[in-house]
């Protein structure tokens, strides 16, 4: 299935711009969400909490709360542009019974923060219609070569 793009959160712009995040020293994580997120996705983006987002997968049957961290991740910088890569995707494997239960629609990528709390920077939408991970199956999110986004 084909996902859409990544859209950065509003105050994720102004954090990156001010050099607010220390990516080297903070891992960088997916999280999966529910189609009840639509209703927070779709309003002015301005978010500061993942907690905001809201409707996160229950932890179970493979999916961990927080989502999956990017393994690998690290900056590569040139003249024009900075990018941030994992070195492979992110996955959940249905472990027990079907992951999300018809209710997986979006994927959100933030930053863990001292004392825990996570900042939301982008998400995406990963299918039109809301979807399941069926038992024993993997469902893997992999930015083109593992680029997760690109600042110019």
């Amino acid at each position: 299935m084909a996902a859409g793009t990544w859209d950065f959160f509003v105050r994720c712009k102004e954090k990156l711009g001010l050099a607010t995040f220390d990516f080297s020293a903070r891992a960088l994580r997916v999280s999966l969400h529910s189609i009840g997120a639509s209703v927070n996705l779709s309003a002015a983006n301005d978010m500061t909490a993942l907690s905001e987002v809201g409707s996160e997968l229950a932890a179970t049957r493979g999916y961990l709360a927080n989502g999956e961290t990017i393994s690998g991740g690290l900056w590569t910088i040139s003249a024009t542009d900075a990018v941030y890569k994992g070195i492979t995707g992110v996955f959940w494997s249905a472990n027990g019974g079907n992951l999300g239960s018809g209710t997986i629609k979006y994927a959100v990528l933030h930053v863990s923060l001292a004392g825990g709390s996570r900042f939301p920077l982008a998400w995406v939408t990963l299918s039109a219609t809301p979807f399941l991970v069926a038992d024993a199956s993997r469902l893997t999110i992999n930015n083109g070569g593992g680029d997760y986004f690109k600042i110019q």
